[in-house]
């Protein structure tokens, strides 16, 4: 079982927006332990909760997760991202825990050794340069399915929600999926911003990177799709009734 942690108490519970959620996640890992479950656990760093990674990482160790990654969150455009983004480390936040990490986690060993090559303005550099990763995730076609709580099936992932596909409950598992079927494959990308092409990834590092950020992505689709974003029309501000809280994107 793997969940995800934003921060030691308090600040957790601020970062998904509800109260007593650290507590349950702590629960959860503890009763997974209970019926023979191993737990792991994503820490999503953020410039508030860096300062607390030494705390954190004591009451990961005490409650026996079996795994740990560790690192700022993919950017994904949503209202979510967009806030959290002001939110994301620098390379100087990271540095510092770097070589522990690397001795915790199994997982980036590479970027954590060189995090000085995956800040914002490293990879905007790459992409001026054409020396941009070949194989990312959005360059790639998938049929990517979420299904809600009350059983609808759509194209998307967890937190955003395109085509409906039909109700896995009152329409049955078949004919949704025949339905998700039949729309076919796309690019992640396309399910974020659109089926048109995207522009060339050194135009968008040329229009829309900061050649100074410090702000550390670990993959280039990250940086990528907060390029993407910045070039979007500016998005009106709209408030909605019943807004639906979006989980955290997995890596």
């Amino acid at each position: 079982m793997w969940v995800a942690f934003h921060g030691l108490g308090v600040e957790h519970d601020r970062q998904v927006s509800r109260p007593g959620a650290f507590a349950e996640t702590c629960l959860a890992i503890q009763r997974a332990h209970a019926v023979g479950l191993r737990a792991g656990a994503n820490m999503f760093l953020t410039k508030t909760n860096v300062l607390e990674a030494e705390r954190l990482l004591g009451v990961l160790q005490r409650l026996e997760v079996d795994q740990m990654w560790w690192g700022p969150a993919t950017y994904y455009p949503t209202a979510r991202g967009r806030r959290n983004e002001r939110l994301r480390p620098a390379l100087s936040e990271l540095l510092p825990l770097a070589d522990q990490i690397r001795t915790l986690s199994p997982f980036d060993h590479d970027v954590w050794a060189n995090l000085a090559a995956h800040t914002e303005a490293a990879w905007a550099r790459r992409a001026l340069a054409g020396d941009w990763p070949p194989r990312t995730r959005h360059a790639g076609e998938v049929l990517e399915l979420v299904c809600r709580p009350n059983l609808d099936l759509h194209t998307g992932t967890a937190g955003w929600y395109r085509q409906r596909h039909g109700n896995l409950g009152s329409d049955g598992p078949q004919a949704a999926l025949t339905a998700a079927l039949q729309q076919g494959r796309r690019s992640v990308e396309a399910l974020w911003f659109g089926p048109e092409p995207a522009p060339p990834v050194a135009e968008l590092a040329a229009r829309h990177g900061d050649p100074d950020g410090q702000g550390v992505h670990f993959s280039a689709d990250s940086v990528r799709s907060l390029w993407l974003d910045r070039a979007q029309p500016a998005r009106p501000t709209t408030t909605l009734s019943s807004p639906q809280r979006p989980t955290p994107p997995p890596r």
